[in-house]
């Protein structure tokens, strides 16, 4: 981005401050979209990015327009104009955007003698309805127009400020490291403007220190790293960014190693998992086997049971049989006996017969 200086390196802006657009100059560059402003009327300076940054204008007819500053009228350096489609022109006129902040005018032409009334009356009832909208114009307006302003080619006559001046001979000595030759490395250390003027410089150096412990910290990982570390190896660099460190390529090494970091953590969840599955079901195989022995013992104490009873069944087969015999035997004796006693009974029958006809027999 570009912002054109006058021969004494400032140019003269309006920055937007608070709530209101006000003067300023700008005194130098800190990096790309970062500006250090003075402002006019407090005399204080502070840190504003492009976009809060806009060269002096006026609203005048309905558009807007840019003065000329007093630093450029008495410095000859060349005022540079931006239309509203952000394109540098030569003319001085602007013309405001849309009511709803968002889409821009067409470039107004030059009409006629004869159409002077009617183009005043146009232009009074447009700068009425844009009165009450004037406030939003000028912030939509300023953004692209300081986006603009500062835009192009800003290396060209350009300078880096920082918040100190480098004094300490160690600077060449951190400069000619190997690190920082792999490396080069041009911070703007512009956060150092909100820190006491006296240790600026020393806390710069000590971020030159950081720098390379930290790419030496970086270089020096064992391959069971912790992502805790490597999570704050990539706060601290991006800690240095803010202070201007081209820090992409350790943060770039950082990020790989977190990917693959987070894909082994995956990888040992699921092998974790699959070994407490297998622990479970290593678990239930042995109950299993209990629970089988168990059965298998069980069974043996059945067989031999039923082996007891086989062999006491067969005991009680022959019993069986034996008494079986006893009864038939007892059986064939009752008969006998039985056949004697009815033999006996019939031969009493006659004894007691013949007796009584002997005791009736006549003399």
């Amino acid at each position: 981005m570009r912002i054109a200086m006058d021969r004494h390196g400032s140019k003269a802006m309006e920055a937007f401050g608070g709530s209101k657009w006000r003067k300023g100059v700008v005194e130098g560059i800190l990096s790309r979209k970062r500006y250090l402003v003075s402002f006019k009327d407090t005399d204080k300076q502070q840190i504003l990015d492009c976009s809060d940054l806009r060269p002096p204008m006026e609203w005048e007819d309905g558009i807007w327009k840019t003065r000329e500053s007093p630093l450029a009228q008495g410095s000859g350096s060349k005022s540079i104009e931006i239309t509203a489609q952000g394109k540098t022109s030569n003319t001085k006129t602007l013309e405001p955007t849309n009511q709803n902040g968002l889409g821009k005018q067409p470039t107004r032409e030059k009409v006629p003698e004869e159409h002077d009334s009617e183009d005043n009356s146009r232009k009074r009832k447009r700068k009425e309805l844009e009165h009450n909208s004037s406030d939003l114009h000028e912030t939509v307006l300023s953004s692209n127009l300081a986006s603009n302003y500062v835009a192009a080619d800003e290396a060209k006559d350009t300078t880096m400020v920082l918040p100190f001046a480098k004094k300490s001979p160690i600077w060449k000595t951190y400069e000619s490291m190997e690190v920082f030759k792999r490396l080069p490395q041009s911070p703007h250390f512009s956060p150092m403007f909100e820190v006491r003027e006296a240790f600026r410089e020393g806390y710069a150096l000590g971020m030159m220190v950081t720098f390379s412990g930290l790419l030496e910290d970086l270089k020096a990982l064992e391959k069971d790293v912790l992502k805790s570390q490597l999570d704050s190896l990539k706060d601290s660099f991006t800690e240095l960014e803010k202070h201007g460190f081209n820090v992409a390529a350790p943060l770039s090494r950082i990020n790989k190693l977190l990917a693959f970091k987070d894909r082994q953590v995956r990888i040992l969840e699921t092998q974790e998992s699959f070994y407490e599955e297998m622990t479970s079901e290593s678990s239930k195989k042995h109950k299993a086997e209990q629970e089988v022995s168990e059965m298998e013992r069980k069974k043996l104490e059945v067989e031999h049971k039923i082996l007891e009873l086989q062999i006491q069944e067969v005991a009680l087969r022959e019993d069986i049989e034996a008494a079986k015999e006893r009864k038939d035997s007892a059986y064939k004796k009752i008969s006998q006996m039985e056949s004697c006693a009815r033999d006996l009974g019939v031969e009493l029958e006659n004894v007691e017969f013949e007796f009584e006809t002997i005791l009736s027999a006549p003399w």
